[in-house]
Parts: structure tokens; C-alpha cells; sequence
């Protein structure tokens, strides 16, 4: 449920703390202040003064925890270790995530998430070549979906989704309430809320739709239209027409008329229909957040 976070804590004793940090290295800024720096486990960690700040995965420093208990026994880990009460440490930035086993490949459902409104979307494949990324993002919050199978190099019959919300730069006191706290999601209550968080934002992302095969030959031109739009990718069509309004080849009204018609077409029912694999997507995300929640 839980992968990345950042954490922000305030030690009682930063020469306590130093340690029982491993291998710190120095670092000396000109205002002669001083950095330690280092490693703990899946965590980078920089303490200057009295402030700790950690980042890494949750989940891996506290491997073989039940998905619910993975903040608690991190927590305890790591107040074990440095010596002072680490649930008590602010989240700056939380990932959180739940992987959706499906009957087809990935790649099939990604073109079907169209666009969400007041985010970018953006598409890459990863460094080995092979698995694409998409990502809705904003400055302080980014929900992407990819292969999980592929990126961890797993054989997964079907396909494996990774689905994961992101919120850093503001975002986790802005969206999810100021002073949380690494003890505070690992509560009931607040896994109940971030599931609802993760969910509303999948279902808030426009989808697509499968072009029908069915069209009589009255409709063949206009459903030429709607087919290019498909084959060429609504995202990559819709991109386009911002690129233009960017670079004053189009107005700005003239780019929301054009969007708005790309989009009128792509759901028009007369020459689209609903996908199941979209449905069959829609249920595992509910079924997802029902687990998120337990």
C-alpha cells in the first residue's frame, strides 16, 4: 500500500542520533553549517542540527509486515534504532499504491485513461525498453499507472498494474491535512481516506472507448474521423492541439474547440462503444480499495 515517503523529524539529541546513524559522511556548506549524510537501509538520510530527514520506501524497511501494519512496524524499527519516538516524524511526501492482476497486457488498458482534467499527461518507456509509464501530474501530486510485472522482471500471466498516488511539494499537508505524521497512516482512519483519495482520483481520469465495427455506410466518413483519432492516440491528438496553442499557430478558444470536439467524437456512441476491458478494470480498482481499507 505504502511505498515511498519522506519523513521530517526533530531529534532530542542530534549527537545521540549521529550515532546511531551508519557511516555518516560530512558535508560543510558556506555558511559553515554542517550536513550528515548517509544511508539506512532503503533510506537517504540528511540530519543539519536538530532536523532528521529520511526518504526511501516504507515498505521495504519494514519487509514481511502486513500491508496494514507496514507504518507501525517501520515506526518501531526505526524509533529502535536512532533512539527516539520516529512515528512522530512529519510526511512530506507519500506514494501510495496497489497492483491490479488483469487477464490482458498492460499495454492494452493504458491507451483507455485518456486525460484528467488540470494535470499533464505524460508517456515514457523505462530504461530497459519495453514498459510505458503513464503519468497524470501536477506540481504536487502525479497518479501513474505501469507494468509491474515487467519492471520487476516477473512473469505475470495476464497483466500486472501498478496504480500509485503520489503527493510531494505541499501536496500531503495541502490535500490530506496538516501535521501527518508517520504514526497517523498507519491508523485505521487514515488508510480508509487515502484509499478514497486513490480511488476518486483513478475515477476522475477520463477514459476511452473501443471503436465500433458495426457502422453503415452513411456514417464511413465521419467514422474515418473517429478511427484516426484512435489509431493515432486521443492523448497524442489532444497534445497536438496544445502544442499549436503554445506556439500561437491556434487560438486559445480555437484550441478548447478543437479539444472539445476531439473529445465529442471519441465518446460519441454512434460510432464508440464501451470497453470491457475498461470494465474489467473499473472492478479491480474498487476491489483494490476495499483491500487499501483493511
Amino acid at each position: 500500500m505504502y511505498d515511498r515517503v519522506n519523513l521530517r523529524a526533530y531529534v532530542p539529541s542530534a549527537e545521540d542520533v549521529l550515532d546511531r546513524l551508519p557511516q555518516p559522511s560530512r558535508l560543510t556548506l558556506p555558511d559553515e553549517s554542517i550536513i550528515w549524510k548517509g544511508q539506512l537501509g532503503p533510506f537517504a538520510y540528511s540530519l543539519r542540527g536538530e532536523t532528521l530527514r529520511l526518504r526511501g520506501c516504507l515498505a521495504t524497511y519494514a519487509a514481511g509486515a502486513a500491508p496494514s501494519m507496514v507504518a507501525h512496524v517501520a515506526a518501531e524499527r526505526l524509533s529502535d534504532r536512532l533512539g527516539f519516538d520516529v512515528g512522530t516524524a512529519d510526511v512530506t511526501r507519500i506514494e501510495v499504491f496497489a497492483d491490479l492482476h488483469l487477464s490482458r497486457p498492460v499495454c492494452l488498458y493504458l491507451p483507455l485513461l485518456v486525460t484528467l482534467p488540470r494535470h499533464s499527461r505524460l508517456t515514457f518507456e523505462s530504461a530497459s525498453g519495453g514498459a510505458e509509464t503513464l503519468k497524470f501530474i501536477t506540481a504536487r501530486r502525479s497518479l501513474q499507472f505501469y507494468d509491474k510485472g515487467v519492471q520487476s522482471g516477473c512473469s505475470v500471466p495476464g497483466g500486472l498494474l501498478r496504480v500509485e498516488l503520489s503527493y510531494r511539494n505541499g501536496g500531503v499537508s495541502e490535500q490530506l491535512g496538516k501535521g501527518l505524521t508517520l504514526a497517523a497512516i498507519g491508523g485505521e482512519a487514515f488508510r480508509s481516506q487515502i484509499a478514497g483519495e486513490w480511488s476518486d482520483w483513478y475515477r476522475k481520469v477520463e477514459k476511452g472507448r473501443e471503436l465500433r465495427t458495426d457502422l453503415g455506410a452513411r456514417d464511413f466518413i465521419r467514422s474515418l474521423a473517429v478511427e484516426q483519432i484512435y489509431h493515432k492516440g486521443i492523448s497524442k491528438v489532444l497534445a497536438e492541439i496544445a502544442a499549436h496553442r503554445k506556439g500561437g499557430v491556434i487560438s486559445r478558444s480555437t484550441a478548447s474547440d478543437r479539444r472539445r470536439d476531439v473529445l465529442s467524437l471519441a465518446q460519441n456512441p454512434k460510432f464508440t462503444a464501451p470497453s470491457p476491458l475498461l470494465a474489467e478494470l473499473e472492478a479491480a480498482v474498487a476491489e483494490a480499495a476495499l483491500w487499501m481499507r483493511t
